[in-house]
């Protein structure tokens, strides 16, 4: 019966998948532009290419002259745009101009109209003056010809006194050449007053006629007034209108020919795309157009770059849980033998792949240092890192075993025991209670820890390094379950 003793190691658990290796920078190059034939192939699979380089020439003489045609139309446009521009801004010049001469029109009208206004005031109030001083004069000698009337009266009355036969007597005398004076005065006041009423009749005439020029003055200004204020409210609504003509013409202007300068810009890129360049450098590995072929779209070349890489796995789905972005990966490729690499996860696929009849996600790894050995499309065999201990106890897996509880335990040998006895068999038979065992034996129940493909970590109360551990008796036996070993699961490890 075989033996093998507890010893220190670093144990590394791991998930084991096989990979391949693709380029890091794969371009698939197209080109914008459909309908044209090709004009020329400048190389082949297999060629090594610079950013930049020239791979295929489209022809482009339709697309230039497509060109031709929306610049001409283009420039008609804003041709156009601009006489209508040129038109609303002279119109603009014209309103202002106008709008300026009717408004010194206006306030001329409106100088004039309120000069005349303010004479026939003036008039206004000299005729009233005048008519006042015509009616206080005509009342003064109304006034004093009836006072002459009356003494004429009084004195006519005194003459009438004297008898028939007075008339030589001389106080009759002086009677008769008083009243004759009297008579006289009062004609002259009469015709004074008559006068005066008639200067009277006349100022209140002038008067009226002053009234009704003063009221007609004042009508005409305030029309005036009106009609300047009616004039510079017409003068900026038809400034505000031409002005806003020549917004509108600047903002047609600015909208004009914009379908054609769209279509100017998708031929120059048209003709910009019939000049196919390589966008990485790299290796030629498909070229898909021939010379005079027409190209309606896809794919025409491409192109990998070689100088980098990365690694793909797919990974079943029982396992995808415990795979971390950032997890360490161990290397390996059939084309270089026992060498290891080291590399990282960089990414998980979020969603399943599609088409395997497992469900599986696709892992892609970087390496951390680059070999001119790896090569595309090389199978690569991939142990990622799950965890990983230093200096822990371990025994070879199928070493520990489990009781009818689920209890794991070994079966150490005493460290009485001979070196030669330890390495002897025991014979062939089921395994003994402890209590049963030899003597050179005991069970030592213990914890499993983490497991690689070999080895397992175990912890436990009386366990010790260089303690040797027996291999589990194997029963042969005409059963259904066949030969009994502890298998390790799904995980493997190195």
């Amino acid at each position: 019966q075989k033996t093998a003793k507890i010893e220190k190691r670093t144990l590394t658990e791991s998930i084991s998948a096989t990979g391949k290796i693709v380029s890091l920078t794969q371009k698939n190059v197209v080109a914008d532009v459909t309908g044209v034939k090709v004009q020329s192939v400048s190389i082949k699979v297999g060629d090594t290419v610079a950013q930049g380089d020239i791979l295929c020439v489209l022809d482009s003489s339709d697309i230039e002259k497509n060109l031709a045609d929306a610049r001409a139309s283009y420039n008609v446009t804003k041709q156009k745009a601009q006489m209508e521009i040129d038109s609303a801004q002279r119109s603009l010049s014209e309103a202002q101009t106008s709008g300026l001469t009717s408004l010194d029109r206006a306030n001329i009208d409106y100088v004039d109209a309120w000069n005349e206004n303010q004479e026939a005031i003036t008039e206004y109030k000299d005729a009233e003056a005048a008519w006042e001083a015509a009616k206080s004069d005509a009342a003064g000698k109304n006034t004093e010809y009836e006072n002459a009337k009356k003494r004429t009266k009084e004195a006519q009355a005194a003459l009438s006194s004297f008898p028939s036969a007075s008339q030589n007597d001389p106080e009759y005398k002086a009677a008769q050449a008083a009243y004759d004076k009297l008579k006289v005065e009062e004609a002259e006041w009469q015709e004074k007053y008559n006068k005066a009423a008639q200067n009277e009749t006349s100022c209140e005439s002038t008067y009226k006629q002053a009234l009704s020029t003063m009221e007609s003055k004042q009508s005409a200004f305030d029309q005036q007034v009106r009609s300047r204020e009616d004039t510079i409210k017409n003068n900026e609504t038809t400034a505000q209108n031409k002005e806003d003509s020549v917004k509108t013409a600047n903002l047609n202007a600015s909208i004009s020919g914009l379908s054609d300068q769209e279509k100017i810009r998708q031929y120059e890129k048209q003709i910009e795309a019939c000049t196919v360049k390589a966008p990485i450098g790299g290796i030629v590995t498909a070229v898909s157009v021939e010379e005079g072929n027409t190209y309606s779209g896809g794919t025409i070349i491409t192109i990998e770059d070689i100088s980098a890489y990365e690694i793909t796995a797919e990974i079943e789905e029982y396992d995808i849980s415990v795979i971390q972005v950032g997890q360490k990966a161990v290397i390996k490729t059939n084309g270089t033998g026992d060498q290891e690499f080291s590399g990282v996860v960089t990414e998980i696929a979020p969603r399943a792949t599609q088409g395997g009849t497992n469900v599986t996600y696709t892992v892609t790894l970087s390496p951390d240092t680059y070999c001119d050995a790896m090569k595309m499309d090389m199978t690569a065999k991939l142990s990622i890192i799950l965890e990983s201990k230093e200096n822990v106890l371990t025994v070879p897996y199928d070493y520990v075993q489990e009781d009818e509880n689920g209890n794991c335990y070994i079966e150490a040998l005493d460290a009485q025991q001979k070196a030669a006895d330890v390495s002897g068999n025991r014979q062939v038979g089921a395994s003994a209670p402890s209590s049963e065992m030899p003597n050179a034996a005991k069970k030592i129940f213990v914890t499993k820890g983490i497991e690689s493909d070999y080895y397992v970590e175990i912890t436990g109360k009386g366990i010790k390094e260089g303690m040797s551990v027996i291999a589990p008796i194997v029963q042969k036996e005409n059963s259904s379950t066949g030969s009994m070993l502890n298998g390790r699961g799904k995980m493997g490890g190195f």
